[in-house]
């Protein structure tokens, strides 16, 4: 509809560009246009009260400390105290994933932790398959479903595990992990292990972990054009190219996530909110994409979501109104350099973005959810405990 793009756009693709914004904008305001299928996902049947919750997960990316921050365990940790919650920490970066040789001690050391801070509430990263040896002094372990089943009557806490990655390309984590929890948050439904799962009663599908808004502040001048900060995966450097060969104002960071490449947490969330534009997304294979934390940073930030089609992001967020969906590098610049050239349609889409996140996806809300699901759990659960 659009067609390819020269050094500036044609007086027709500003018009159909216009069009296209403005009569989706229109159909939004006028209701014509549905609430989003999922916009409802964290509503809970009544409230209930914040209680004692520990996040034992890595503290890095890769359980190594030349690697940024674990994303997902600084933000559960920070927005459960914001939602009220007596909060610890247990950094698991040596039992987690690929473990280590140490297991034993680090095993211990959360035995005791466990002991000395008595949470009503464990929250575990499974995005991972451990491979345990028989023998744990000698080769490298890691937490198991077992371990954290025999945790989890010990100690009769009530467990949370996050696993980004429940999709089909990716090892049916679910099914390791599922049978143990008592609340599984994941962000995919299609996928077979999701399908196939028994209980899905107790797994909360989600379009994001909960992030720190604070962090993500939007600024009143912004700049830079159009961004892209992550991991050089998914074509991102294709569309990337383009959009720079095509003379626009870009920020390209591409990393491997290492210190010495990546920024750290507080420095990402500012070059988001620096920026007018950002893209991203999930493609995985063909007819297959998730929904990455880009998402959710970028509306926060307070920046227009460029996002390349594919996901199930429709099922949160209406398109063209919270964000821009683009098929190609075609539509990327196309579109990147309309708003950037047109501050009210690009200052009304992120406004309403964001706006309609925080009603109804910010972290409070997901904490609320999550305890209406652990407290329906909640009677199986104590029951088992005391056996």
């Amino acid at each position: 509809m659009i067609g390819g793009t020269g050094p500036q756009l044609a007086p027709a693709q500003e018009r159909t560009i216009r069009a296209i914004l403005n009569a989706h904008w229109e159909s939004w305001m006028c209701e014509e246009t549905p609430q989003p299928c999922e916009s409802n996902v964290y509503d809970a049947a009544s409230p209930s009260t914040p209680t004692s919750l520990a996040v034992v997960m890595p503290r890095n990316i890769e359980n190594d400390p030349a690697y940024i921050e674990h994303d997902i365990s600084f933000h559960m940790t920070r927005t459960a105290r914001t939602a009220g919650f007596e909060t610890t920490f247990f950094a698991a970066d040596a039992i987690t994933y690929s473990g280590s040789e140490g297991y034993h001690d680090e095993f211990t050391k959360l035995v005791s932790f466990l002991e000395a801070s008595k949470p009503n509430i464990v929250a575990i990263d499974g995005n991972y398959r451990p491979n345990n040896p028989a023998t744990i002094f000698t080769f490298k372990r890691a937490l198991s479903p077992d371990d954290m089943a025999k945790l989890r009557l010990q100690f009769g806490f009530q467990l949370i595990v996050v696993i980004p990655d429940c999709h089909d390309l990716a090892p049916d984590y679910l099914s390791d992990w599922g049978p143990v929890a008592d609340l599984v948050v994941t962000f995919h439904k299609d996928s077979e292990s999701y399908r196939s799962f028994p209980t899905k009663e107790k797994v909360l599908v989600c379009p994001s972990i909960p992030f720190a808004a604070e962090l993500f502040t939007p600024r009143e001048k912004k700049d830079i054009g159009l961004s892209y900060i992550g991991s050089d995966t998914r074509e991102r450097s294709t569309f990337m190219a383009a959009a720079e060969a095509a003379g626009l104002d870009t920020l390209i960071r591409m990393h491997d996530r290492r210190r010495e490449t990546a920024p750290d947490t507080e420095e990402f969330a500012s070059l988001l909110a620096r920026s007018n534009l950002s893209f991203n997304n999930g493609w995985q294979s063909e007819g297959s994409a998730i929904i990455t934390g880009r998402v959710a940073e970028t509306i926060l930030a307070g920046g227009v979501l460029v996002q390349e089609i594919g996901s199930a992001l429709d099922d949160y967020l209406v398109p063209f109104v919270h964000y821009v969906p683009v098929s190609n590098t075609h539509q990327l610049v196309a579109y990147s350099r309309f708003l950037l050239a047109h501050d009210e349609h690009r200052t009304r889409i992120a406004d309403e973005g964001r706006k309609f996140w925080l009603e109804h996806y910010r972290s409070e809300r997901f904490w609320a959810k999550a305890l209406a699901i652990l407290c329906s759990e909640r009677p199986a659960h104590i029951d088992q405990s005391k056996e």
